[in-house]
């Protein structure tokens, strides 16, 4: 039997025209999206890490609120995981935040939105407010 007809060239060897435009392409694309986004939110997460404060105050204001207690329960501390997942944002010299978190409570579970801002070492809440899918409910604990 004689195999003089098969290509025997590897499969690199074969797509190397198409592969190695495609690769740089793909390469360029994502550090193209990525970088951009790094820039703008890694400040706002090291700072978000930094300084948890916010947040467990926010936490232990929501806890005081009778709606939030026979909806949800007691709403859990978080952790750096919870930081990551949600929406930062600090502005007027890192003296303001606005923030989107979820909460993980004894009944139930959603996420908290609120904004505050910074007097001295103090946070002022301008705003809490929980919002929970099942039943769909916000409980409004700062307005």
């Amino acid at each position: 039997m004689n195999n003089d007809g098969i290509d025997s060239d590897s499969w690199m060897k074969r797509n190397w025209k198409w592969l190695l435009p495609t690769t740089i392409a793909i390469l360029f694309l994502t550090f193209y999206t990525i970088i951009p986004v790094l820039n703008n939110e890694a400040p706002q997460l090291i700072k978000a890490y930094s300084d948890t404060k916010v947040f467990e105050k926010a936490i232990a204001i929501a806890n005081a609120n009778s709606k939030v207690k026979t909806t949800i329960g007691t709403i859990e501390a978080i952790d750096k995981l919870t930081i990551l997942e949600g929406n930062i944002v600090y502005s007027n010299n890192d003296t303001s935040i606005a923030s989107t978190i979820r909460i993980k409570g004894n009944h139930n579970q959603g996420k908290m939105d609120f904004t505050a801002n910074k007097k001295g070492n103090e946070w002022i809440f301008q705003k809490i407010t929980i919002r929970c899918k099942n039943p769909k409910t916000v409980i409004s604990v700062i307005e």
